[in-house]
């Protein structure tokens, strides 16, 4: 029989694991997945106050006094392109053309590429 475990606070534990990792004093990149893996937790669980930067920076803090300024300021960055990318959408596949165009008849379509730059 296999034991199910549910995490209570994804978020904070994820939080937790990363931040407990890091080396006195800083030593972010040496945890580069854990801090990913907690960014992603924080998108897959729309933590909006998880998002917030400035919350961010005072829960390190709070865990990590001593942490290196600039090195923090190189994390919030980071975590702050992170959300951006992924709340970015991507180009779509295909779109509907405004109404009213003569160039294109019904039931075809225009297909968009580059060549040679």
């Amino acid at each position: 029989m296999t034991a199910l475990l549910k995490y209570k606070q994804p978020v904070e534990i994820s939080f937790h694991y990363w931040i407990k990792a890091i080396p006195e004093p800083g030593g972010y990149y040496h945890n580069t997945p854990l801090f990913l893996k907690f960014a992603k937790t924080v998108l897959s669980f729309h933590a909006k106050k998880w998002k917030d930067t400035n919350y961010l920076e005072e829960r390190i803090l709070t865990e990590k006094p001593e942490f290196d300024q600039k090195e923090l300021q190189e994390i919030l960055i980071l975590f702050e392109h992170l959300i951006n990318f992924h709340e970015t959408k991507p180009l779509p596949r295909t779109w509907y053309i405004e109404k009213g165009r003569s160039d294109i008849p019904p039931g075809h379509y225009l297909e968009v590429s580059i060549k040679n730059g």
